[in-house]
């Protein structure tokens, strides 16, 4: 059989323990104050990127539905354009309307 070894503390020896024991804890209680400290800070900053997210996705949505009426546009103005004459075109029908005008003229 193994022999208990009780040792007893005097009454300064639990005081200094009692003292070491809260200590700790009082250690601890303020370690979890400044997380929590911490962590409502996050929380806030969290929050406000949340609410700044939703204003870009909402500005997003904004632009891409002005780029879709802008591509409208552009798609319209180059239809357009295809149906005209580049200047050396129009400069060519100009001298050849010239000389039908000439052509009719001389011979009325």
């Amino acid at each position: 059989m193994k022999k208990e070894n009780k040792k007893t503390y005097n009454i300064d020896e639990v005081g200094s323990m009692i003292e070491a024991l809260t200590s700790t804890v009082q250690l601890a209680f303020d370690q979890n104050d400044i997380t929590n400290r911490h962590l409502n800070n996050i929380e806030k900053d969290v929050s406000i990127l949340k609410t700044d997210m939703v204003e870009v996705k909402d500005r997003l949505g904004n632009v891409e539905e002005k780029v879709d009426v802008l591509q409208e546009d552009v798609t319209e103005i180059k239809h357009k354009l295809s149906e005209k004459v580049d200047r050396d075109e129009f400069n060519a029908l100009e001298k050849r309307m010239i000389k039908l005008e000439r052509l009719v003229f001389s011979r009325g």
